[in-house]
């Protein structure tokens, strides 16, 4: 008996896989606080970011004479970096070149110390930004409760605390002020950023940042001025640019958000106002 032979053909499939989302790389620029509740507040945001699985890095830019903890040196997604440009309190411009010179082709984002990323969302913050387009985030203030609220200046675009982008960024001179702590500082750089042709979104509710300073106010949100307060922004109000959160940026595709331009700066009543 012969048994007939067969010859069989499998076919197989290849299975793509979606590229994952690139995660953020977070600037940052820890510093000794002497007030242990403030300290408190500053190490919640940054352990909140360190947590966060949207986030690949933290990078702490030293500022000279500052001693970064144990517990954050050895943490596998913090790095400090020892920059020769950076003498002091961190300016925009410290930052920007650092990211141009070393997170090429990543999302970065620039933020204060207090200030921390909450959400899912953030793991398409990749796609909002480019070569044309650059998030200045207005924050949702928070306590160590875990109560969230927002305050008439968040609503009418005179804050923002977080300023994400795809590296490189184009840059300026002018851009050589204190990130923080700096009257004025979010509305310039938002306003330096749009005269190099950048397109300035302001997505804070979908892209949520809390900001954690209760220690040293009550529900008032009152800004806190101190020696070291940096008054070189105040100065240049001609320049500013108040990107409004409440400008329905969802309702542009990718391709016409492109030429908002300023048709989300706003002046407006915070309580009354639509776009």
């Amino acid at each position: 008996m012969v048994l007939a032979k067969h010859s069989v053909k499998c076919s197989i499939k290849s299975v793509s896989h979606p590229k994952p989302k690139p995660k953020i790389h977070l600037i940052v620029q820890y510093y000794n606080e002497k007030n242990p509740d403030r300290l408190r507040e500053l190490e919640t945001c940054l352990d909140k970011n360190l947590n966060n699985p949207y986030v690949g890095m933290v990078h702490n830019l030293l500022e000279p004479g500052v001693i970064v903890p144990e517990k954050y040196e050895k943490h596998p997604k913090f790095k400090t970096h020892e920059v020769e440009w950076v003498k002091g309190r961190m300016t925009y411009l410290d930052a920007f070149k650092f990211a141009n010179a070393h997170l090429k082709g990543c999302v970065v984002g620039v933020i204060n110390l207090d200030i921390y990323l909450v959400g899912d969302a953030w793991a398409a913050a990749g796609d909002e930004v480019n070569v044309n387009r650059v998030m200045c985030l207005s924050r949702h203030e928070v306590n160590l409760a875990g109560r969230v609220w927002c305050d008439s200046e968040f609503m009418r675009g005179w804050a923002q605390d977080a300023w994400i982008f795809k590296s490189p960024i184009r840059v300026s001179d002018a851009m050589d002020f204190s990130v923080g702590n700096c009257p004025g500082c979010d509305n310039l750089i938002a306003g330096l950023l749009r005269r190099l042709d950048y397109d300035i979104i302001n997505d804070a509710y979908k892209y949520k940042i809390y900001h954690l300073d209760r220690c040293r106010k009550t529900q008032s949100n009152k800004p806190v001025f101190t020696k070291s307060t940096d008054w070189r922004a105040s100065e240049q109000k001609h320049l500013y640019f108040l990107a409004c959160p409440k400008f329905n940026y969802r309702d542009y595709s990718a391709k016409s958000r492109k030429r908002i331009r300023g048709a989300n700066q706003c002046w407006k009543d915070p309580k009354t106002h639509t776009h």
